[in-house]
């Protein structure tokens, strides 16, 4: 029997918090708070109860990155989510990016 070999742990998530949204095929984007991601993964939250698609795109508009995602767990109003594919800086929606520092307040005002 031989020993098999760990995978190395990615880089310790980097706790934000910042605003994000979270845009689904056919559906407006609703805002949350990243409070934690990684290269690999990124943990949200939203203010309310949220139906989520099991793959989802979310957008942290400060940063200028777009992540396809897809869910990996739920507790309350807690996602956790798989990055599968990030996305160039240039693909984020610009609407989107507008409306981030208007809704910034209250989200972390809301997250406190």
């Amino acid at each position: 029997m031989g020993i098999e070999a760990v995978p190395a742990k990615s880089a310790p998530p980097r706790r934000m918090p910042k605003v994000g949204f979270v845009a689904t095929h056919g559906s407006a984007a609703l805002p949350c708070v990243v409070r934690e991601r990684t290269a690999a993964e990124a943990r949200i939250e939203y203010a309310g109860a949220v139906a989520m698609p099991s793959r989802v795109t979310l957008v942290v508009a400060d940063d200028g990155i777009e992540l396809d995602c897809r869910v990996a767990w739920r507790h309350r109003h807690t996602y956790g989510l798989r990055i599968v594919t990030p996305t160039p800086a240039e693909a984020v929606a610009p609407a989107i990016a507008r409306s981030c520092s208007a809704r910034r307040k209250a989200l972390f005002d809301a997250a406190r």
